[in-house]
């Protein structure tokens, strides 16, 4: 009976300990998912419809992309900072402005943050 607790003592922990572990890196995991592929793909879109000046199409694919990450945040939310989920609500915020305004340049900026906290999500 005294071995068995103490064998108790000693999984439940370790079983806490790993599941406290692959919540914490769920954002690097989550990084590699056909949600994740599809925002990056999404941020990608923008910057060419930018470039060839179709600020109409831009606008719809800003939209459709915050619809996507609003709809993912719930999934990531515990893997990855705080700070860095309102980082990339900000940055597609400015974006949206950007097109909205059609100033080229601050939309190509506000994209190349995007990739910058894109890069560092999750670890």
């Amino acid at each position: 009976m005294k071995s068995k607790a103490s064998w108790l003592y000693f999984v439940i922990p370790i079983i806490l300990l790993g599941v406290s572990i692959f919540i914490m890196t769920s954002g690097y995991w989550w990084k590699m998912t056909d949600e994740s592929n599809e925002i990056i793909a999404l941020v990608n879109e923008i910057e060419e419809l930018v470039l060839e000046g179709k600020w109409v199409d831009a606008d719809n694919k800003i939209l459709k992309t915050s619809k996507v990450w609003e709809k993912n945040i719930r999934i990531i939310q515990y893997g990855v900072e705080r700070d860095r989920i309102f980082e990339i609500d900000e940055t597609l915020a400015k974006m949206k402005g950007a097109i909205k305004t059609k100033d080229k340049s601050s939309v190509i900026q506000e994209v190349h943050v995007f990739y910058k906290i894109w890069d560092d999500l999750g670890y």
